[in-house]
């Protein structure tokens, strides 16, 4: 269960708790993928990429074996990202079905997909990756276990208060600004990845302080969130299309302006909503964030 974080006590001891909290539910996701391995694997890694957005909001904390920590939490998501892909990309397929019916090439690669999709799944070599998967993530998460305390060990001379908090979150919103501004108009998958990476740790280290937001911070929040799931909907659909047009004849570059028509749609939608939430200066957003934590 997560920790919730009580702002009337020390707060360093508090974010520690915090951390290890997050580790203690992750390791509970990485056991659960034994007997329910989609659900295991899809929250496993949404806690990886959470713990380590709460890393980069805390960085002056982090002990000198933070090095090893990130790794091993890199090895955590890299382990499970083949099986996610495998997932996400059966399943985005299903939800894409209903709208190629006008593509010529349209009834020849569903049935093609259909058939390797499943086939893939349901093949030997697949159920053995999945064995060795599952092994070695509970020997990372025994792992996790271990260092779950070194994650914060704040130095004596830094004075960890709301204050200081406050300005961390100034950091991580400055950075998603940054990057969002960047990304405004860019039209490939590559150009977005900083923009959804960015605003992955900002959404994810917000649910730090949820038991004191505002109404504004969970609205920024809700609405992130909406906005990260777009943008990631339109880097699925970049990983899906070479695997599609590759089975297409008639018309194979019809459907790759369908799938990129698909895209623009989704990053003119998130630019024209997302930018506008981001309008407040660092120091503005900063202090928004003190006044909720009291």
């Amino acid at each position: 269960m997560r920790y919730a974080i009580r702002f009337d006590e020390a707060l360093g001891k508090e974010l520690q708790r915090y951390c290890e909290g997050l580790v203690d539910d992750l390791v509970l996701e990485l056991l659960r993928c034994r007997y329910d391995l989609d659900s295991g694997i899809h929250n496993a890694r949404k806690l990886v990429k959470e713990i380590r957005a709460v890393l980069r909001l805390l960085k002056p904390l982090q002990s000198e074996s933070h090095f090893d920590n990130w790794q091993l939490l890199k090895a955590i998501g890299d382990s499970t990202s083949h099986l996610r892909d495998r997932y996400v990309g059966h399943d985005l397929w299903k939800t894409l079905l209903p709208h190629l019916g006008a593509q010529a090439d349209a009834a020849a690669v569903t049935q093609a997909m259909n058939v390797e999709l499943t086939r893939e799944l349901n093949s030997e070599h697949f159920q053995h990756s999945v064995v060795e998967t599952v092994e070695h993530l509970q020997v990372l998460s025994t792992l996790m276990l271990q260092r779950k305390q070194t994650l914060l060990l704040p130095p004596p001379v830094l004075e960890v208060d709301k204050d200081w908090l406050a300005e961390q979150y100034g950091h991580l919103y400055r950075k998603l600004v940054k990057t969002s501004v960047e990304a405004k108009g860019v039209l490939e998958a590559e150009g977005r990845h900083e923009q959804r990476k960015r605003g992955k740790d900002l959404l994810y280290a917000l649910r730090l302080c949820k038991p004191v937001w505002s109404g504004s911070l969970k609205n920024l929040s809700r609405k992130l969130s909406d906005h990260l799931e777009q943008l990631g909907k339109a880097n699925d659909l970049a990983v899906l299309e070479p695997v599609v047009v590759a089975k297409a004849t008639a018309d194979p570059d019809g459907l790759r302006v369908w799938f990129s028509d698909q895209r623009k749609k989704i990053w003119q939608q998130v630019d024209d909503a997302l930018l506008p939430l981001l309008s407040e200066s660092e120091t503005r957003f900063s202090r928004r964030v003190r006044k909720s934590l009291g």
